[in-house]
């Protein structure tokens, strides 16, 4: 029977090769189970799993993802499944591309193509051979990589002339690109024309050229232009021995300066723009995953991949990139790691939970969807890495309280539980050479499952609309009923 409650746990398997050998770690379902976790948020890239691009779904490797499926059955969770890590033809679609590295974003078109198999095997129904029917809850249109993805920046020459302010240069004296770079006394690597360098460090004070010719190992002559094209002519000067850094952009303009900067160029704003983070890239997968999903299978809750970057607008601004987008998706989602940091406090632009949570609401409220709740679907602390052990049990505590108390909240999942005999340092249990060992915040955890065992959400009013006999309805849901007990899962 599935435990209706909001904790979760989530876990996965992170292959290197295929076959996919390792399965899901069954000590590992059982413990979350025995510890009272009602949910489970299990990974497996999808590239694992569709091997040949011109297969049905029917086709497909599903060994693995069955196995897991079938162990999270049979005990009861409810099962939530991130797509994800995408086969070479999903990233490829130069619509998709977000910077001229380059750096392709998750091609929308397959994304349905995976999901829909996905939903239609998984959907209580299909007759999985070797296990019957069986039912994945929930499904993610991403984990990470909409909002994970820092854009290259790396020094490939060193300047072998002093440059002039005043000057025009149309080539530039280097140190010889060498092959072995970057070990010590060698410089470069060979690159395309029109990628950009900057003088000194990326996002620094320096001025930006873009390289006008090929480059190749052994040269010492750059070819350059300013960045429209025409020579460069400096506005300060640099010594002989000043580094170039190549300077990777974004192919999109953005509104939001901390994506794509000025007409998706690199600026000098604070932080260095990171263009494959555009709320954009998700919100057109969303356009497409979401019908699609519900297409095949009307019953499956659809959430938004996680907001990652722990910086504080990037939680305002990506929900707000959205648009009507949100409108398709069930909950957002976000993960939070603030590391050594207490996740109560804030330093700079690094926000607390609190802050992180509220911003997303918020944004979400501007848009238009006041109704529309989060998911903290990973959070974590490493030990000693992080924190002691004792205050990552203080700081799971005020993470579930923080989730718990703030009205919109409806579920949260740790990272993670590892039963490996070398276990992560953010998972709950350790390995002393004989036995698995539960960390302190193991038991606040199961304390709030006894204590909280649901949650109440803050109640919504809609706009008080009058009923055609005169009266009025009170709070109403989204399907324009009056409300008798919520409905979870």
């Amino acid at each position: 029977m599935l435990k209706d409650n909001p904790y979760g746990v989530t876990n996965g398997l992170n292959p290197t090769s295929y076959p996919v050998t390792p399965r899901l770690n069954q000590n590992a379902v059982n413990q979350a189970a025995a510890d009272g976790l009602g949910n489970f948020r299990f990974q497996l890239d999808a590239q694992w799993i569709w091997r040949n691009q011109a297969d049905n779904w029917t086709l497909w490797d599903w060994t693995p993802l069955d196995d897991a499926v079938s162990k999270l059955t049979a005990a009861g969770f409810w099962i939530s499944y991130p797509l994800r890590g995408w086969p070479t033809w999903g990233l490829t679609n130069p619509s998709y591309q977000s910077t001229d590295e380059p750096h392709f974003m998750p091609d929308p078109s397959v994304v349905a193509t995976f999901a829909q198999g996905v939903a239609q095997r998984y959907n209580g129904v299909y007759n999985i051979p070797t296990y019957g029917p069986m039912k994945i809850h929930r499904l993610e249109i991403g984990n990470e990589e909409y909002n994970i993805s820092f854009t290259k920046s790396t020094l490939v020459y060193v300047l072998n002339q002093a440059v002039t302010a005043g000057n025009s240069y149309t080539t530039l004296a280097i140190n010889a690109i060498s092959p072995t770079f970057p070990t010590a006394n060698t410089a470069g690597v060979p690159i395309a024309a029109g990628v950009h360098l900057q003088f000194g460090a990326s996002g620094g004070s320096g001025e930006t050229i873009k390289v006008t010719q090929a480059t190749n190992n052994g040269d010492t002559l750059l070819h350059i232009s300013n960045t429209s094209g025409g020579a460069f002519v400096p506005a300060q000067s640099y010594a002989s021995g000043s580094n170039l850094t190549i300077v990777y952009y974004g192919l999109r303009t953005s509104p939001y300066a901390e994506y794509n900067g000025i007409n998706g160029v690199l600026n000098n704003a604070s932080p260095t723009p990171q263009p494959s983070r555009d709320p954009w890239f998700m919100q057109q997968s969303i356009n497409t995953v979401a019908p699609a999903i519900r297409a095949v299978n009307a019953n499956m809750k659809v959430g938004m991949g996680a907001i990652w970057w722990m910086w504080d607008n990037n939680f305002t601004d990506f929900i707000a990139g959205l648009g009507s987008a949100l409108g398709l998706i069930d909950y957002m989602n976000l993960h939070f790691y603030s590391n050594a940091l207490d996740p109560l406090s804030s330093s700079g632009h690094t926000p607390s939970i609190t802050t992180a949570l509220n911003n997303m609401k918020n944004a979400a409220v501007a848009a238009g969807y006041p109704n529309l709740h989060i998911w903290l679907t990973e959070f974590g602390y490493q030990v000693p890495d992080d924190c002691t052990e004792a205050q990552q049990a203080t700081r799971y505590q005020e993470i579930l309280d923080a989730c718990r108390t703030s009205g919109f909240v409806d579920k949260v999942f740790c990272f993670t539980y590892d039963f490996s005999t070398n276990p992560v340092h953010s998972s709950l249990y350790t390995w002393n050479g004989s036995t698995f060992v539960p960390r302190q915040a193991v038991t606040n955890l199961k304390n709030a499952i006894v204590q909280y065992p649901l949650w109440s959400p803050v109640s919504v009013v809609f706009p008080t609309i009058k009923r055609r006999d005169g009266t009025f309805p009170q709070t109403l849901r989204r399907d324009g009923l009056l409300p008798q007990t919520l409905r979870r899962g």
